[in-house]
């Protein structure tokens, strides 16, 4: 039932991606301590539009990629290998060419207004620099889901998560190291830059190495060719980039609604400090829930299969609740503590990251039900189920911000995640035919 590979697996993973989540951890008080609470809200925000921005781009392609790409490795089709990899690359380019075009049509722009004395351009908000970057972070997002999707699941967690964060730790000490008086829009877009690209390398390197088939790919055919029509790629991607857009747009839109009702950068600090703390349950659950992934689709094929993937989820379940519970308690007991590392003005979060870290305990199970709806082809109903929490989302949060401030916020969160896991549970059960909860 449960390969040797997969269960020597999920405590590296775990191992990785606990290793991945301290140095992100570090880095983030590094420089919550050195930004300051102010600047630390706006490079919070900067940061979720780049994720935003960056799974736009993409178009969904990524997760169709380890949805259809898994088959075709498992089953060595290289032609429809090559053929879905072509396809997705050149799908992408337009959008990657559009986001570089407006990265530069507003750098033109605080050009001109900086030269005319207007503004100045290190006062323009660190959001309108993250065009740059987000086709770099994508394309370190597609790669890593290509070597998923051929079962290289630890390769793929390495990179994006361990390596990732401790190539911008380093970038970041050093830039502050050489110059430590004056923190710029400038060095923080050079790191990131820098960092992503030198991940993005190594990401490329290995893709080449462990995909055989991709050596035959016609770079200028690619870069220049046309679009082939594949109605079930394209159409399959544009309802995973709406599921997994929606997401990253209630993030992000949770911080504009803090910025504009409440007026207060340090809020939006705050409440990316209690973030990171809770995401320690979020990044161990999908570290254990990363094996099963790329098996989902073939899995879902028959009933004995079906039967298998059924073992597999109650497994990761246990698992889960074995880690995660006490976890959760402890966090929520030390909160105070952990808050403390961001810098003594963050401790007047702790109700917030409380609700949050509460938010990711229950999250932490609807993971597997996501996967399997995402790639066992229910993207449409999931796309219902992201839409109608993000609107929900809003709607509190807008409401919660503006009659309870930050800790309002927080209830708008937990409640998403409350109607999210209702709705997959009920819809793995009666479309997939699968229970997400059950550990027996």
């Amino acid at each position: 039932m449960t390969s040797k590979k997969e269960t020597t697996a999920v405590p590296i993973i775990i191992f990785l991606m606990i290793g991945s989540y301290l140095v992100s951890y570090l880095l983030k008080v590094y420089l919550a301590r050195q930004m300051g609470s102010e600047f630390y809200g706006e490079y919070a925000l900067a940061l979720q539009v780049l994720l935003l921005v960056s799974f736009l781009t993409l178009l969904g392609t990524n997760a169709a990629g380890t949805r259809f790409l898994a088959i075709f490795l498992h089953d060595h089709q290289d032609s429809d290998t090559l053929a879905f990899i072509t396809w997705n690359i050149k799908f992408i380019r337009h959008t990657f060419i559009a986001c570089w075009v407006i990265g530069i049509i507003a750098f033109i722009v605080m050009l001109i207004f900086h030269f005319t004395g207007a503004h100045h351009i290190d006062k323009y908000h660190l959001v309108i620099y993250m065009f740059w970057v987000a086709p770099l972070s994508a394309s370190v997002s597609l790669l890593c889901s290509y070597l998923l999707a051929n079962n290289n699941f630890l390769i793929s967690s390495f990179l994006q998560g361990l390596a990732l964060n401790s190539i911008f730790f380093i970038y970041f000490l050093i830039t502050f190291k050489l110059w430590p008086n004056e923190i710029s829009n400038t060095k923080i877009i050079a790191v990131l830059s820098a960092g992503t690209v030198t991940i993005a390398f190594v990401c490329l390197r290995l893709v080449i190495n462990k995909i055989a088939a991709l050596r035959k790919l016609d770079l200028k055919d690619i870069l220049l060719g046309k679009i082939s029509n594949n109605p079930l790629w394209f159409h399959t991607s544009m309802k995973l980039v709406v599921s997994q857009l929606t997401f990253f747009v209630m993030i992000t839109s949770m911080y504009l609604i803090l910025q504009f009702i409440l007026k207060d950068q340090s809020q939006l600090g705050f409440f990316s400090a209690s973030l990171t703390i809770a995401g320690v349950l979020y990044v161990i659950a999908t570290a254990i829930c990363t094996p099963i992934q790329p098996l989902i689709s073939h899995l879902m094929t028959s009933e004995q299969g079906r039967s298998e993937l059924q073992h597999k989820i109650n497994n990761t379940n246990l698992l889960i609740m074995m880690i995660i519970a006490p976890l959760t308690l402890l966090i929520i007991y030390f909160s105070s503590t952990l808050l403390n590392h961001f810098g003594h003005a963050f401790i007047s979060a702790k109700p917030t990251c409380i609700i949050l870290v509460i938010g990711a305990f229950i999250h932490c199970f609807a993971l597997l039900g996501q996967m399997i709806l995402s790639y066992a082809g229910f993207a449409k109903e999931l796309m219902y189920i992201k839409i109608l929490g993000l609107v929900l989302t809003i709607i509190t949060g807008i409401l919660g911000t503006i009659y309870f401030g930050l800790i309002g916020m927080a209830y708008a969160y937990l409640l998403y995640i409350i109607v999210v896991q209702i709705f997959v549970t009920v819809t793995c059960f009666k479309k997939a035919h699968v229970r997400i909860l059950t550990l027996i």
